[in-house]
């Protein structure tokens, strides 16, 4: 059984996800959750607008895998409440790299408590040539001048698992 990414201090009990889901794309992406490991999930303008979709994003948060390093729920008009959930399940994960979440309705409030739940897994400074050369990737796709502008609402870090394979290939003698 693959690992899920989320795990909320409330009762499982509580919850039950959906075990149809509300279109046959949404039933596929769900096909593919529960038989792979997925890198790349992306649900861009998939869900039920505002209130409707609450259920199908918890029940989809539930079961991400660890594999999954990019999400990408760009234009899906999010309630309140989705935003929140969503707020927690990254505060609580560490093994995302990018989240994309442009036009998906979360206001410059929510979108700061995004980043700050985004920010609590992000790897310690360390100084490697490794580390110093994907840092600078990261500025440089950020911050281009000819890059898209994407308002705050695309999150990238560098995760654990990056930065412990960049320090091991540091250590590695060069042929």
């Amino acid at each position: 059984m693959m690992e899920n990414s989320y795990h909320s201090h409330e009762a499982e009990d509580d919850f039950v996800p959906l075990a149809i889901m509300p279109s046959s794309r949404l039933t596929d992406t769900m096909k593919v959750l529960n038989s792979r490991s997925p890198s790349v999930l992306n649900i861009d303008a998939l869900l039920p607008p505002k209130e409707a979709g609450e259920h199908v994003l918890k029940t989809i948060l539930r079961k991400i895998p660890h594999s999954v390093k990019v999400f990408s729920l760009r234009f899906n008009h999010l309630s309140l409440s989705s935003v929140e959930e969503l707020i927690s399940w990254v505060a609580k994960n560490d093994h995302l790299e990018v989240l994309y979440v442009m036009g998906s309705g979360i206001e410059e409030k929510n979108r700061i408590h995004l980043e700050h739940a985004w920010k609590k897994h992000l790897v310690n400074h360390r100084y490697c040539l490794n580390y110093l050369v994907l840092y600078c990737l990261y500025l440089l796709c950020s911050s281009f001048p000819f890059s898209t502008n994407n308002l705050g609402y695309t999150f990238i870090r560098i995760t654990n698992d990056v930065m412990t394979a960049a320090l091991k290939a540091e250590e590695e003698p060069l042929n």
